[in-house]
């Protein structure tokens, strides 16, 4: 991945998809007009709040899932009844916050947890444009407590937060070219399970360590949790391999640039 200048020459929807083709991602796209917070988010939005209030327009873009890998249409998302093994993908666009500020961290990551509280069957995965910035998060999975209740609440928040659109660090660029999947060979990956293990792989410390340099380390902290792709799968610990591909931050200081994993928001 050479640049995300395209998120500035091309419509919020049109970049979300040159995005996702470029690492070679199926998606089965379902609107390109925008919506309303208000009514993709119809139970979990909350107008009261300033994290909601930044809110502007909301993309659905649509679904990767086995369907999407072989060419076919996806389940209707407003059908899905049980724990789906697929992940829904949206865009949101923020106004700035009062003094043309960026928005915080806990204010992506309540948006967040609004998203996957509403889709509780399937996992969801937010990219916000705010300025000439991006973030992407998802939250981890986490089974209720209660027999009773049915899906997965939303858990601790991962982002990668403030990329830069026109000179985004190398180190963002680097780990965003690692999501690209081949889709023929021995290495192909043409299942959302392969998808799901190819992202492990990628994600896992020892790799991480390995395409960092010394001047743009990676750290990995957090606690344990359910992947948002988990489904019924065994437990993932973040400490050994990060639930989502979207888990670093990128705080600037100085000259000095730092991608770092945040999770537990």
């Amino acid at each position: 991945m050479k640049d995300l200048k395209y998120f500035k020459t091309k419509d919020f929807h049109g970049a979300l998809r040159h995005f996702f083709k470029s690492l070679n991602i199926p998606v089965n796209y379902i609107a390109e007009e925008p919506a309303r917070p208000q009514d993709i988010l119809s139970r979990t939005y909350k107008e009261e709040k300033e994290p909601f209030q930044l809110m502007e327009d909301v993309y659905f873009l649509g679904m990767v899932d086995d369907a999407a890998f072989e060419g076919g249409p996806s389940l209707d998302y407003r059908k899905i009844e049980s724990d789906y093994d697929g992940i829904l993908i949206f865009g949101v666009t923020l106004q700035p916050r009062d003094n043309g500020l960026s928005p915080t961290r806990s204010q992506l990551a309540e948006i967040t947890r609004a998203f996957n509280r509403e889709f509780h069957y399937t996992p969801v995965v937010v990219v916000f444009r705010y300025g000439d910035s991006l973030a992407f998060a998802n939250a981890e999975r986490l089974p209720y407590k209660q027999e009773w209740r049915e899906g997965e609440k939303a858990g601790k928040v991962s982002l990668l937060r403030d990329v830069d659109i026109d000179a985004p660090h190398s180190g963002h660029l680097r780990i965003l070219s690692e999501l690209a999947i081949s889709r023929s060979g021995k290495q192909a990956v043409n299942t959302f399970a392969a998808l799901y293990s190819y992202w492990q792989t990628v994600f896992n410390v020892s790799l991480l360590n390995k395409n960092s340099t010394k001047s743009c380390p990676i750290g990995i902290s957090g606690p344990s949790g359910r992947s948002p792709f988990q489904g019924s799968r065994p437990s993932i610990h973040y400490s050994r391999a990060p639930a989502l591909p979207i888990t670093t931050n990128c705080r600037k200081s100085g000259r000095n640039t730092t991608p770092r994993i945040l999770s537990g928001c």
